[in-house]
């Protein structure tokens, strides 16, 4: 028997014994249903149309990602998916709707643009290692 035939044989007895989801619903782990907002094996949460995610996923994906940079130069695309996900996780946790609200009710900015500059005095005796 292929591994795979091994292991189709095993989930058809798993759920035939009640251990696993029937055949509707999807095995993998990364697959959410829309109209469930139950939590994900892998931390993500389905409301809607928009996908949420856990703090606890992204702590998951900052160690998966840490134990990648042990394998330098070997798994350059999952280096590169860890990466892109990570980046759409802390994207979807800390992008925040009212900061978009504050920065649009802005006045327009008057007048010129004005550069400012300060001077500031160090001690070459005390600190040599600093070269302005």
């Amino acid at each position: 028997m292929h591994q795979y035939e091994i292991f189709s044989a095993q989930q058809n007895r798993e759920e035939r014994q009640g251990h696993l989801p029937s055949t509707n619903t999807p095995i993998s782990p990364h697959a959410q249903s829309e109209s469930s907002n139950a939590p994900a094996t892998n931390g993500k949460l389905s409301g809607g149309s928009k996908t949420q995610y856990t703090y606890e996923y992204l702590a998951q994906l900052l160690k998966d990602k840490k134990q990648l940079e042990a394998f330098p130069n070997v798994f350059h695309h999952l280096d590169r998916l860890a990466e892109e996900e990570i980046s759409r996780v802390r994207v979807s946790l800390f992008q925040f709707e009212f900061a978009k609200d504050a920065m649009s009710n802005l006045p327009e900015p008057e007048g010129d643009v004005t550069t400012m500059t300060e001077k500031i005095f160090v001690p070459v005796k005390e600190h040599p290692d600093v070269s302005v």
